[in-house]
């Protein structure tokens, strides 16, 4: 029998940033900064790769990088926060049961906006409202969220192409979640309409 090497591996890690882990220095207190959350029990998946005669189990942990703060209290996550959070690692502000951030970056003035603006609508409209009974508002925002998720996921060149019909439905979905995540009006996260 062959004796299984397993390496926790992280796709995150890997994009080029001057990653800081938090067992060796930690931002300032409220200090905005790029996290790499990292779920400690639960892997997203595994590959087994055969290398030189030994069987290496690559685990690939959930993880994710968002906007956060090293407060008194611990690590909190930036708003703004969508209505229907479906984040395996976090709830809003809160990181979920045996979530860590694990390391941190400073961020660019581009990646701070980048995330400040996440949710503010993408297309330009004379008006544009969602308006769905309490019963159903989150069945709803599931399927766009969904919807859009496909596209982002099956799009191909279409979706990448700005100016495409499928990247323009892609857009159309994400303003219509925008709606529900500002009870119902189209406003942008500083108020704007």
């Amino acid at each position: 029998m062959i004796e299984v090497e397993e390496h926790v591996m992280s796709i995150v890690l890997e994009e080029a940033k001057n990653w800081i882990e938090v067992d060796k220095h930690l931002p300032n207190i409220d200090q905005r900064v790029i996290v790499r959350l990292c779920h400690s029990k639960v892997p997203f998946g595994h590959k087994d790769i055969i290398m030189g005669g030994r069987q290496i189990r690559e685990i690939y942990p959930f993880e994710d990088i968002k906007v956060g703060r090293y407060t008194p209290d611990g690590w909190v996550i930036d708003p703004p926060h969508p209505k229907y959070d479906y984040s395996p690692l976090s709830n809003k502000e809160k990181l979920k049961e045996h979530v860590n951030v694990t390391h941190w970056s400073i961020p660019g003035d581009e990646e701070l906006e980048a995330w400040d603006t996440r949710f503010d609508r993408m297309r330009e409209y004379d008006r544009l409202e969602l308006k769905v009974d309490s019963e159903h508002e989150e069945e709803v925002f599931r399927a766009l969220v969904c919807g859009a998720s496909l596209i982002t996921k099956y799009g191909g060149d279409e979706f990448q192409n700005i100016n495409s019909d499928v990247r323009k439905y892609y857009e159309i979905l994400c303003d219509l979640q925008q709606c529900i995540d500002s009870n119902g009006k189209g406003v942008n996260v500083d108020g704007r309409i």
